[in-house]
């Protein structure tokens, strides 16, 4: 019998392997990065995303997607906290507020559109009528 690449964690699913000669190894979540200037019609002043997910456990706190210039002091965030997800804006170095996305529940889908412009930025999330915030001045 042959065994290769085993490994024991904690949680309901595993990680990725990572190959290593000796001992263990730590590293953080996976991520994807997409230089947002690369795509055709991006605007960093003004857009709208819309994202579609089934988190397949307990989510852990952290990012589920963020767009920011390479700095921490500009950018648009989903996060994921205590079960819960906000639409949060930074720019300039500060807080421009954040906007409540709703419970997000494992094995349940979540659709979820946001958009920002100059003045204002807003979130939807399942359908509902869309949450507003207007602090936001643009980059």
């Amino acid at each position: 019998m042959y065994l290769a690449a085993a490994q024991v964690e904690p949680g309901t699913r595993p990680s990725s392997p990572i190959p290593t000669p000796t001992g263990t190894v730590t590293r953080g979540s996976d991520a994807s990065a997409l230089p947002l200037a690369s795509v055709p019609g991006w605007s960093a002043t003004e857009g709208a995303l819309f994202i579609s997910f089934r988190p397949l456990g307990a989510m852990q706190t952290g990012n589920l997607v963020s767009l920011h210039d390479g700095s921490a002091a500009n950018f648009l965030r989903l996060l994921i906290s205590a079960g819960s997800l906000s639409y949060d804006i930074t720019a300039a170095g500060a807080s421009q507020g954040s906007l409540p996305g709703g419970a997000v529940v494992a094995g349940m889908p979540k659709r979820v559109a946001i958009t920002w412009r100059a003045g204002s930025f807003a979130i939807s999330a399942q359908g509902a009528g869309a949450c507003y915030g207007g602090l936001w001045r643009g980059a």
